[in-house]
């Protein structure tokens, strides 16, 4: 029996898609805002905004910038589909709350939806955070202690960094640190579900 779309998706595959849809969108993002985009000091966010910061209309980047909250909104609810088959119902509910919080967050820009877009980005990035935790906990025993702890200091440092300077308010630090928050995030969740995928299949 000839097997369907969904069948030949992995977990893997769906978090690559992920990373690649937002590096190529965010990037376009970036490109068509309306006027300089610090990107060590700004957040992603501003970049969908319907103003720039210096007021201007900022329509091409803010619609962007919605495109890629929506497509992953969209790529997390089909991961949640993808683990049906797995016994394991939280990483599912938790793919469902990350798409939700992505496509909450595309209909909220950060500067005329501002609490909305709080609330839908908090959705995306806390899920990511607990399915990288979780990833990251089944693959310990194959990995071995040390790169278990290599990659839980690569994902908890700077994210929790990030965390206590933006809800103390201390910018730029807080906006700075959100950069190293998502590599960090990046690499974990790439790491772990690569490294669960070719558990699979050796």
């Amino acid at each position: 029996m000839k097997k369907s779309f969904l069948d030949n998706l992995s977990v893997y595959k769906l978090w690559l898609c992920l990373i690649l849809v937002n590096i190529i969108l965010i990037g376009l993002a970036l490109s068509f805002y309306n006027s300089r985009f610090d990107i060590i000091n700004y957040p992603f966010s501003y970049a969908g905004g319907v103003f720039t910061q210096d007021g201007l209309k900022n329509t091409i980047s803010s619609r962007i910038y919605s495109l890629d909250m929506l497509v992953s909104g969209l790529i997390m609810l089909l991961m949640a589909r993808v683990r049906v088959k797995s016994p394991k119902i939280y990483e599912m509910s938790l793919s469902i709350i990350g798409g939700v919080g992505f496509i909450i967050a595309s209909l909220a820009p950060d500067d005329t939806r501002h609490i909305f877009h709080v609330i839908g980005s908090a959705m995306a990035v806390a899920s990511l955070w607990l399915l990288a935790i979780i990833q990251i906990g089944k693959i310990k025993d194959s990995i071995g202690l040390g790169k278990f702890i290599v990659m839980q200091v690569i994902l908890q440092v700077p994210i929790f960094a990030y965390a206590i300077t933006y809800f103390l308010d201390i910018d730029p630090l807080a906006h700075q640190l959100q950069k190293l928050a998502l590599l960090g995030l990046i690499t974990v969740l790439l790491f772990s579900a690569n490294s669960r995928f070719s558990l699979k299949r050796a």
